[in-house]
């Protein structure tokens, strides 16, 4: 009666304080991408420096967030993109408790992730690209707050590696292309993982 009684308060719990249950949803999440992805690896790999301002969109949570953060420094700064303001808010929380003060928020729009132009030293995702059902069109609208020469970074799935019914048919170095962008160099992290560097094409 004792265990039976202990699992039900457990459920009532789970259900009603906020977050719980995905408190440990998004921690597992973020173990797993990380062991295939260690964000210092491929931080060095597509050349994240100290005093550097980036553009990270679909930052969710802050798996990439908080190391972009620590390796850029107070000297610089991580403009952090999504079109959920739950997700914000939960990556703020986690900002103020690592005491990183160089992290923004912005609340984009779902073909524009509004950075400011002329703002970004380099801009990156995460697992993210996959996910946009107009990324052409999100691509161009990014293209004004990139400096001259910034990177765009991707970090996906490798084609056939995603099981999405919004990557499936899709071209990716097509879509590059078609938004004004040339891919500079591809690195593959591991079987499921490609690096697309890119950068605005030249006329």
């Amino acid at each position: 009666m004792m265990r039976r009684t202990r699992f039900i308060l457990i459920v009532f719990l789970v259900s009603i304080l906020p977050g719980c249950g995905l408190d440990l949803d998004w921690k597992a999440d973020e173990e797993f991408n990380n062991s295939i992805q260690p964000p210092q690896e491929v931080m060095n790999a597509i050349g994240v420096k100290e005093g550097m301002v980036i553009g990270e969109f679909g930052a969710g949570y802050g798996r990439f967030t908080l190391p972009l953060a620590a390796r850029v420094g107070e000297s610089g700064r991580v403009y952090a993109n999504d079109i959920e303001e739950s997700s914000l808010a939960f990556l703020r929380k986690r900002c103020r408790k690592a005491g990183l003060k160089n992290v923004r928020t912005i609340l984009g729009k779902y073909e524009d992730p509004l950075f400011s132009k002329g703002s970004l030293d380099m801009a990156i995702s995460t697992l993210v690209y996959h996910e946009i059902e107009n990324p052409v069109v999100f691509l161009k609208n990014l293209i004004p707050a990139l400096k001259p020469d910034a990177p765009l970074v991707i970090i996906d799935n490798a084609p056939g590696k995603n099981k999405e019914k919004s990557n499936a048919g899709r071209d990716w170095k097509q879509e590059f292309a078609d938004a004004g962008f040339e891919i500079v160099r591809m690195e593959k992290l591991h079987e499921r993982d490609i690096i697309y560097i890119l950068k605005v094409a030249t006329r």
